[in-house]
């Protein structure tokens, strides 16, 4: 009974002084911090995405041995040791690198979580997602190349697939000058045009709106005559992205249309295809250019 009085008295002290509060908080949230700061895992990022051949990285202040663990797999012993001056402020020192070159074609494509461990002791992990071509090394790819343009960068890259890493590398960069503010001057606003497939055609209109974050382009509204479906679209929301120019727009009647698109080189014309996925004229498919007035 004496000890347990002794213990109510001292947390009744401690719940009458704030002060003490205030210390012990703030004592307890160092421990974790440091605890925290002894190791971090950086590569795969948390709801990040991974493909092909890539590595599986952080640091960590002192360990004898960093292990990772993809799902319920078995630990994996990574390389541990190598420089990362950032680390000196957390750790003292600078050999604190860890990584591991991991194939993630091997776990498969859908949700993965990844663990790491300091000496058997997990410090960090992360959910993730994979996408993988269906085989777990894929070979006779070379000759695919593909651009992209990075209206952040004002460039435009060309990408060729790497065997070796299973995924793409850049082989060229080209300035371009051509930025997001320049895409969303150039292809904002109500277009006009017609539309053509092997059975009829008809006119076409389309309104693009920039976003608010002056980034992206709104696809806000479709009008298509002649189709065999509705002739307005509902109010719509999709951004137009330029390096995957695809969007959905659900008609009045609930068709589903999807629209591709190209533009010109001097942006005065937009042209590309269309197909109608359901609805009263589902199949239904041809080809659209458009002008501003």
């Amino acid at each position: 009974m004496e000890r347990a009085t002794r213990i109510a008295a001292i947390g009744t002290r401690y719940r009458d002084h704030p002060g003490l509060r205030a210390f012990v908080c703030a004592l307890l949230a160092s421990f974790a911090s440091a605890a925290l700061a002894q190791g971090t895992l950086e590569n795969p990022q948390p709801a990040g995405f991974e493909s092909g051949i890539g590595l599986v990285s952080g640091w960590h202040c002192n360990a004898g041995q960093i292990q990772v663990q993809f799902d319920d797999r078995a630990l994996v012993t990574a390389a541990y040791g190598t420089s990362r001056g950032d680390t000196a402020g957390a750790c003292g020192d600078t050999n604190n690198g860890w990584g591991l070159l991991w194939n993630y074609n091997l776990l498969g494509p859908g949700a993965h979580t990844v663990r790491a461990f300091a000496d058997g002791v997990q410090f960090a992990s992360a959910n993730f997602q994979v996408s993988t071509l269906g085989q777990e090394f894929v070979t006779g790819l070379s000759d695919m190349d593909t651009y992209v343009l990075s209206l952040g960068l004002g460039k435009q890259l060309a990408l060729n697939w790497q065997q070796s890493k299973q995924g793409f590398v850049i082989t060229e960069v080209e300035n371009t000058g051509f930025f997001y503010s320049d895409f969303t001057a150039a292809y904002s606003g109500t277009w006009y045009g017609a539309w053509n497939s092997p059975s009829s055609a008809g006119a076409i209109n389309l309104t693009l709106t920039k976003a608010a974050n002056n980034r992206d382009l709104i696809l806000t509204q479709v009008t298509m005559a002649n189709t065999g479906c509705a002739v307005n679209s509902r109010p719509g929301d999709d951004a137009l992205k330029i390096n995957d120019p695809w969007l959905y727009m659900e008609m009045t009647d609930g068709s589903d249309l999807l629209l591709g698109f190209t533009a010109t080189q001097n942006d005065s014309m937009l042209g590309g295809t269309f197909y109608f996925d359901s609805g009263p004229c589902a199949g239904l498919e041809g080809i659209f250019h458009l002008s501003q007035p």
